[in-house]
């Protein structure tokens, strides 16, 4: 798959100092979390506001191979109040994850409809750097200097193909997946007795 350019990325691309901002995107069931590197909230169209309040440290592209893998993808963010802790146990496993490129405009001009210095923020202008769905996340602390990071891992889609995961069948279960969903309220266990021997 070839990535399409826009004019306006090229000319930054190919300039001396291009810099960049990350747009993550996490569709959950229970709603979307929109985090980015810039230091304030955006408002990108078609996308929706992306929150800058979030601690979102890096960005760790896959490494890219030849062969069908995980291409296992990772973010970070500090968190030492474990704010993220809830959203972990529940909701996040499985969910959808989008990641952008963007690009602040480096001329000293203004470029693409934005005053020197800001993101450009058309999609056309930013580039999808990576879409798959959570597959882990935890955390790690470390005590001597007081640092709590909590990780999502990512992978691609091909990284279910070898992956066993039981689904229970009770009303709690459930609820991981969707809080409007009764299906496993009438789903109940009947005893039954096997004769055994001739008849």
């Amino acid at each position: 798959m070839t990535r399409k350019f826009s004019n306006n990325v090229r000319t930054l691309l190919s300039s001396d100092n291009p810099k960049t901002f990350y747009l993550v995107k996490i569709d959950t069931v229970l709603g979307t979390i929109r985090d980015t590197t810039v230091p304030y909230n955006i408002t990108v169209a078609g996308l929706g506001t992306f929150e800058s309040n979030n601690n979102l440290l890096t960005v760790d592209p896959p490494q890219l191979s030849d062969s069908v893998d995980r291409e296992a993808y990772k973010i970070t963010y500090a968190d030492s109040a474990f704010e993220k802790i809830s959203m972990f146990e529940t909701v996040i496993t499985g969910a959808d994850v989008t990641i952008y490129v963007g690009f602040y405009n480096t001329t000293d001009t203004v470029f693409g409809g934005v005053q020197p210095g800001f993101p450009l923020l058309s999609t056309d202008d930013m580039i999808v750097a990576y879409a798959g769905i959570v597959d882990t996340q935890g955390y790690s602390i470390d005590a001597s200097e007081g640092k709590v990071i909590a990780m999502i891992e990512c992978s691609s889609p091909m990284a279910a193909l070898s992956m066993n995961r039981n689904l229970r069948t009770t009303p709690e279960s459930l609820k991981n997946l969707s809080l409007t969903d009764t299906a496993f309220n009438q789903v109940f266990v009947k005893g039954s007795r096997i004769p055994w021997g001739k008849a």
